[in-house]
């Protein structure tokens, strides 16, 4: 359930955009954006007065020199947490690469008996 109809509509946006960008990247995490990027594209970046849809008193970390400036130069350097959602989604891929290798070595040992 949504609060509105307008914030199930970004939701969805956001969803496809994910899934388009993944569809499209050449293999590596370094060519996918950040879900934070993918929804501030999704979302129109910041709006006249400086705000971010959906992310209230948080749009003053976005300095007013970025508006009517391309997306990408209002992707924000000093965002707080981007560091540890860096090194979490690194732990994150490792986690699942090492899970998949135990589910073929269960795999392995399920078909021999």
């Amino acid at each position: 359930m949504w609060v509105d109809d307008s914030s199930e509509s970004v939701a969805e946006r956001v969803e496809r955009r994910r899934i388009e960008v993944q569809e499209n990247a050449n293999g590596t995490a370094d060519d996918v954006p950040s879900d934070d990027s993918i929804y501030l594209e999704v979302v129109g970046g910041l709006n006249k007065r400086g705000n971010v849809y959906g992310l209230g008193g948080l749009g003053d970390q976005y300095t007013k020199e970025t508006q009517g400036v391309p997306f990408l130069s209002q992707v924000p350097t000093t965002l707080p947490y981007v560091e540890k959602i860096t090194n979490l989604e690194g732990t994150v891929s490792g986690l699942q690469e090492e899970l998949g290798e135990k589910n073929k070595e269960i795999g392995d040992i399920l078909a021999t008996l």
